[in-house]
Order: structure tokens, then sequence, then C-alpha cells
């Protein structure tokens, strides 16, 4: 059996937790190549995961003959930069999300994927909808909920509301460019479930400004409004301050009745007229989900006739949501989605 050659850039904490445990688990999959931020850590790495050997430069790990495939661990500051150069030397691309720096870069990103369509490229999808996103999608398709009027969305946590913590990668704008803490996942997720978005106006603030020696430019605090097709319009924050905050949770009103979805406890409620309150809905097992990730994009590679997602196409699709809320608050103005499209 031929192996699918793999090099990693970029092998940190999603990397050790998620994707590398789900490659070892396949025959067919043989880890060439490593290359980390240093050597030692590299060698780390290697040593962990069976890895043939280490790369000291991504450039060389891109160049070499030996490698099928690309798998790109990095923060969004390399991906575009990365992805290009992998897809001209006719490798596979899967990158990590975020999916780049900003719109200019995704866009370059998704032409160059589109030159080579018989290489397989794939963002990491949002973790947050995969267990009940699908029936969630059949349930908004249906007439279950009626006319949907509008929807809150709140995602809450406080990972940085300790002001006297070092930064953190994603707060430092060098890093991770336009990215605002999961922002661009839930663009993602409400892709998928409502279509792409006509308009947004938005507010943000960063609250803590000076982090150690690190002065912070990334939002740690995002308001949004936005609307849908069909009239839909929704009321969206994102926050990294938030104490005692209840998660990640969106209610969505209809004629017919709410619906109301627990990210975190993956708990699925609706509520129709005549009823006295919510109740919890058992997701046929037909519709539930799960990490398939690694599978499905070395099934793409191995068979050629299947492509997973999000595809390049589906993350320049929410890298459109996210430029356009990062336009409207540094405008203070309303921003319509299809002016950014190019």
């Amino acid at each position: 059996m031929k192996k699918i050659r793999i090099g990693f850039i970029g092998a940190g904490k999603i990397a050790a937790e998620r994707h590398l445990p789900e490659l070892k688990k396949m025959p067919e999959v043989e880890l060439v190549a490593v290359c980390n931020r240093t050597a030692q850590s590299s060698a780390l790495v290697a040593q962990q995961w069976q890895f043939k050997r280490v790369d000291h430069l991504w450039e060389d790990l891109v160049l070499a003959k030996d490698l099928d495939v690309i798998w790109i661990c990095t923060p969004p500051y390399l991906h575009s930069q990365i992805s290009i150069a992998a897809l001209n030397q006719g490798k596979h691309v899967f990158c990590q999300a975020r999916m780049a720096m900003d719109l200019s870069q995704a866009k370059e990103m998704f032409d160059c994927a589109e030159k080579h369509p018989s290489q397989v490229t794939m963002v990491c999808p949002a973790p947050n909808a995969l267990k009940d996103g699908k029936y969630i999608q059949q349930i908004l398709n249906s007439d279950e909920l009626g006319q949907l009027y509008h929807f809150r969305l709140e995602s809450f946590m406080d990972s940085w509301a300790d002001a006297s913590a070092p930064s953190h990668w994603r707060q430092r704008k060098d890093l991770c460019g336009n990215n605002i803490l999961s922002v661009g996942i839930y663009g993602e997720v409400l892709n998928s479930w409502f279509g792409e978005a006509i308009s947004v106006f938005s507010t943000a603030k960063v609250w803590i400004q000076q982090r150690k020696q690190d002065v912070i430019e990334v939002p740690d605090f995002v308001q949004v409004l936005g609307e849908w097709g069909k009239g839909l319009l929704g009321s969206m924050e994102w926050s990294g301050l938030a104490r005692f905050a209840q998660g990640d949770i969106l209610t969505l009103y209809g004629s017919k009745g709410t619906l109301r979805y627990d990210f975190g406890k993956k708990l699925l409620e609706i509520g129709k007229e005549g009823d006295s309150q919510m109740k919890p809905v058992d997701v046929p097992s037909d519709f539930q989900g799960g990490w398939f990730v690694e599978k499905d994009f070395i099934r793409a590679v191995k068979t050629g006739d299947f492509s997973p997602e999000p595809s390049f196409a589906a993350g320049f699709k929410y890298m459109i949501f996210l430029e356009a809320i990062n336009k409207s608050f540094q405008s203070g103005q309303r921003v319509f989605l299809k002016d950014l499209k190019g």
C-alpha cells in the first residue's frame, strides 16, 4: 500500500491533541517530516510521534520531494505563504483555522487552490457545531420554526480576564491579523446555517491594552448587529473578559417557536406555541456528527472523488464576514459584505 506522506509545519497544542493522534491511527499515513518553532521542539515532536526527520526551515519542507501533504498548524501569519508555496509544489494542503491574517490573504489562498483543482485543500473546521450542526441545519431549512425573525449569539469566556497575564498569540496582531476571539469560527457556523450575511454593523473595544511588554490591538470585546436573507436579524457578542459567563449559546426566534443551542454542553432545546417551557431535543443518530477531520482529508487525498469541508472557498466566505466586522468597527459604519467580494 502506497503511504500518504505528511510533513507538519507547526506542531503545538492542537496538533498534539487532535491531528497527530488521529493520523497515527491510519495505516495509510506516514509522518515524514516536521518543522516546529525551534530545533529543540522539532526534535521532541519528531521523537514523540515518530517522524522520520526534522526540517529546520519550512521552505525546505515544502520543497521536499518525499511529501504528498503539507499540514499547517502555525498561527495565521504563515498560513497564506505556506499554503500557496505548497500548492505550487504540487502538495495537498491542510490548514489550521483561522484561515489567514485578513481577507486579501484568504483570497490569495482561494485563488491558488482554484488553479490546482486536483490537489485537496481544507481548513480545519469549527468544532462547535460538528455534533449537532447538520440536524440544526435541517430544522432551519424546514418550516418547523416558521418565519425566522432574529437570533442572539453569545460567545463569552474569561481566558483574557486576568490583566496581569502575558499576551496569548491570539491577542497579537502580528501573529493573528484581523482574527478576533471566535468571530471567524462562528462566521463559519452562521454561514452554514443561515447563508452569508448581507450586512453588519459592529463596535469593539480593547479593555486591557497592555500585557507585559506587549501593546494589545486585538479587541477583547465585540458587538455585532447583522442582517441575513429573508429579513433575519442577528445580535452577536464576543468577550474574552466575561467571568462566570454561561459559555457559547445561540437563541433563535421564529414565528412558530424558539430554538436554543448551547455549544459547550451540546444541548439543543426547542419551544413551540402551546409549550410551557423549552424542551430538550434528542438528535437522531443519523444526524449526529463528530470529529472526522483527519479521516475526511486523507480520504479525499486517497480517492480524489471527495471534497472535504470547509474548503478554501468556505474559509474565504467566513473571512469576508470577519473583514466586514473589522471594517465596520474601524469606520463606525454599516458594511455590506457584497462590497468586499471583489
